[in-house]
């Protein structure tokens, strides 16, 4: 087995993990995008409701339904606190994964170029060996004419 047929299948191998992880980028990415709509969408219905209980109130409040609205406004509050960790964190799991990636994609790359040189490399080989074979061919054709009769 030729170094670039030997090469190959270790670029072929490279090339199934780069695959890998670029699907695993890219599942990632969709989960951090999910993560921001469902921040987004929950800091958007605290704002909302916060605004409504606060034109609500102008016409006075009963002291349970103070307390009601306050302890709901802290629960999604909390909530909010919460979406922000798992934004944070899917932040960084996305890192991790461009990061490997990118590994990936750097390996894959330089396996690309070192068969490509093997292969340019036995191709001047062959062609050598061509032209040497030629060579022999046309010495012996002219020693053959050469000879005396």
């Amino acid at each position: 087995m030729r170094r670039s047929e030997r090469i190959a299948g270790i670029a072929r191998l490279a090339e199934r993990k780069e695959r890998d992880a670029a699907a695993a980028l890219v599942a990632a990415k969709a989960r951090l995008d999910e993560i921001a709509g469902r921040l987004e969408e929950l800091r958007r219905y605290r704002d909302e409701y916060g605004e409504r209980m606060r034109r609500g109130q102008q016409g006075g409040v009963s002291i349970g339904d103070l307390k009601r609205h306050q302890l709901f406004m802290r629960r999604l509050d909390e909530g909010v606190e919460h979406a922000r960790g798992s934004l944070t964190r899917a932040g960084e799991e996305w890192c991790r994964r461009e990061a490997e990636w990118r590994a990936q994609r750097t390996r894959l790359e330089a396996l690309e170029r070192v068969a490509d040189r093997h292969r340019a490399d036995e191709a001047r080989t062959r062609g050598r060996r061509a032209e040497r074979a030629i060579d022999d061919r046309a010495c012996y054709a002219s020693s053959l004419r050469q000879e005396p009769r």
